[in-house]
């Protein structure tokens, strides 16, 4: 965030190689200055998906709609290896 760097990839996964997805939220605070009065509080969802051969992870902002998505996503997976 800081220093505007950004690294892009992609990676392709197929169901039957996907071992585990995992999920992490934490509460951040971000103090803008020497008092406690300038903090900004946040929070971020961390994402894991780890396969056979690889592993890929992100993280974003709690507050954004893709939270849903990655929901829906860890369901079909759970559906996929379950059928």
């Amino acid at each position: 965030m800081c220093c505007n760097k950004r690294d892009e990839w992609t990676s392709e996964f197929f169901y039957n190689d996907i071992c585990d997805v995992s999920t992490k939220s934490e509460r951040n605070i971000l103090a803008l200055g020497k008092d406690d009065k300038n903090k900004i509080e946040y929070g971020t969802t961390a994402v894991d998906i780890i396969s056979t051969n690889s592993q890929i992870g992100f993280v974003f902002d709690s507050n954004n709609p893709a939270a849903a998505s990655v929901h829906a996503m860890k369901q079909k997976i759970k559906e996929r290896k379950q059928a």
